[in-house]
């Protein structure tokens, strides 16, 4: 089974684990909250290999952060909307003069043409605000692999299937707003909850050779009170003003 029909396959399984999404007047979802990510996490070769892409993950975060925290000022911030204003004109006009004028079939410069012609600077900071999505979701999974991988002293246990368990349960946490239970039947020790044959399923799906009873029990030990927020129901970030253009008085 190729890797696209093993996601389509394993978020089958968490739709009929999860039933249908909560409902939310606030969306703050891209529409895809029941997709699980199958990815296989970057086991690195030493601890050294480890820490230096969690230190460059930290940097990224904080760096692009103050970026996007400058060209996005508060409401009440009127001389930093000032400054903003005056550097999304000449940088826009900037990227204009420099557009190459010849037509491409470089889908990346037609992307490109399409940016600068709609507002350059507002398009940039879309972009930078979804790399720290990205980013910010990197390095809560090496949070998660320092803790499960790095930090023990004997043999470390599947990663694979502990980060898919992990991944499951949030989601369910998520949607469901209450954390998954774990167990097996008596006879034959079989998956005995939904939780649980649902991961039991996806580790066939996946060909992960794991048992699903110390993943699944490691998991939920892992979920925090805030996972049972639904994120369409957590606090709406900072939005990008719909236009930072001329203030009063300046010249276009």
């Amino acid at each position: 089974m190729d890797y696209k029909s093993q996601d389509d396959a394993a978020s089958e399984v968490v739709e009929r684990l999860i039933g249908t999404p909560r409902v939310s007047s606030v969306d703050t979802t891209d529409g895809n909250g029941l997709n699980i990510d199958i990815s296989r996490p970057n086991l690195h070769d030493s601890k050294k290999d480890f820490s230096n892409e969690r230190d460059n993950v930290s940097a990224i975060i904080r760096n692009l952060d103050e970026v996007v925290q400058r060209l996005v000022p508060g409401v009440d911030d009127t001389d930093q909307m000032e400054v903003v204003a005056r550097l999304e004109a000449s940088v826009n006009r900037w990227t204009i003069r420099k557009q190459k004028r010849n037509l491409t079939e470089d889908i990346r410069e037609l992307v490109m043409r399409n940016n600068i012609h709609s507002g350059f600077q507002l398009n940039a900071i879309a972009v930078m605000t979804r790399m720290l999505e990205a980013y910010r979701a990197r390095l809560e999974e090496l949070t998660d692999q320092e803790v499960d991988f790095w930090s023990v002293k004997n043999r470390p246990p599947n990663y694979y299937a502990r980060t898919i368990a992990l991944r499951l349960a949030r989601l369910y946490a998520n949607e469901k707003g209450k954390f998954p239970s774990y167990g097996t039947s008596g006879d034959g020790g079989h998956a005995s909850t939904d939780y649980s044959r649902a991961l039991e399923e996806i580790f066939e799906i996946l060909d992960i050779k794991a048992k699903v009873p110390q993943p699944a029990k490691w998991a939920v030990s892992q979920l925090k009170e805030e996972d049972k927020i639904h994120p369409r129901n957590r606090p709406a970030p900072r939005r990008i003003p719909a236009r930072l253009g001329p203030t009063k008085g300046s010249r276009q």
